[in-house]
């Protein structure tokens, strides 16, 4: 089978994404499928031939094959250790004897955050640095600040501000509520700082860092990762920063090579699919976001 080749799969996204950069690919070219997918997808008026392939596997030849309405973007291969720690940090468990997790939560709109007076100048200053440096890491991740409430879709304030929401105003503690519409979308988070337990602005500045990168992805925090990671399940007010791992595993989780807001389940299963195709006959696996 050549690289102009491609076995399809049932690897179709749920939503358009606009505002990513995109390869264009030509999917008028030779298109075999798996029989097992042809007898769900096609009749046999659309065959044109068959092969059997080194792995005993027969895939059949698509006359006149149309692509799926969407934007085709190929699978974006990565190793079995990456994998698990993705899986550990971008998903949530249900209860501990569940058998699949919460689906995976992302932002699609700009990130525009709102902070109260309270927060300091050189606080602020200090945070747009660090969401900058993101920003510009991370493809279709837009982060800036606004200077009216109405504007925005996340608000930074203190326990002493005008509590902006109700549910968090007794907690003794600094805490991020995150918001997510039917599509698994985050649109809104409250961050709000507990000022007892921050004393300095450095302080302050280190402790915002934390919940915001937690709230790109509603992730999880490891326990065996070090405590420089952000996705590390450790409090530090000096050796916190952007690893490469926090950048990878952030890039990947907006990456258009994957779907968004599936479960754990869906997420193994079609990696297992897209790696299949690509060990058995070096084919090259499309998501289609639609």
């Amino acid at each position: 089978m050549t690289n102009t080749q491609y076995i399809l799969l049932a690897l179709f996204c749920l939503f358009v994404f606009n505002g990513f950069s995109q390869t264009q690919i030509d999917t008028t070219k030779r298109v075999y499928v798996p029989l097992k997918t042809f007898k769900e997808k096609f009749k046999s008026k659309d065959s044109i031939g068959f092969f059997v392939d080194k792995h005993k596997d027969t895939l059949i030849r698509i006359n006149n094959y149309e692509a799926p309405k969407g934007i085709a973007v190929p699978y974006e291969y990565k190793d079995s250790t990456f994998l698990q720690q993705y899986e550990k940090v971008a998903f949530k468990i249900k209860h501990k004897d569940s058998a699949d997790t919460h689906t995976m939560k992302y932002w699609k709109d700009d990130i525009k955050i709102f902070f109260s007076e309270r927060i300091p100048r050189n606080v602020v200053k200090n945070i747009m640095i660090f969401t900058n440096r993101i920003d510009s890491e991370v493809d279709s991740l837009h982060i800036y600040q606004v200077k009216h409430l109405e504007q925005s879709n996340y608000v930074i304030y203190t326990d002493k501000d005008y509590q902006y929401l109700n549910g968090l105003k007794h907690y003794k503690r600094s805490e991020a509520w995150t918001y997510w519409n039917h599509k698994n979308q985050i649109d809104r988070v409250y961050l709000r700082l507990y000022s007892p337990e921050i004393i300095t602005e450095k302080l302050q500045s280190q402790m915002i860092k934390n919940l915001f990168f937690n709230t790109l992805g509603y992730f999880n925090l490891d326990n065996e990762l070090g405590c420089e990671n952000y996705l590390s399940n450790c409090y530090s007010a000096d050796n916190k920063q952007l690893t490469t791992l926090d950048l990878e595993i952030l890039k990947y989780h907006y990456s258009y090579g994957i779907c968004k807001g599936t479960t754990r389940n869906t997420f193994r299963e079609q990696h297992r699919q897209c790696k299949e195709a690509l060990n058995k006959s070096n084919a090259l696996s499309l998501f289609y976001h639609n």
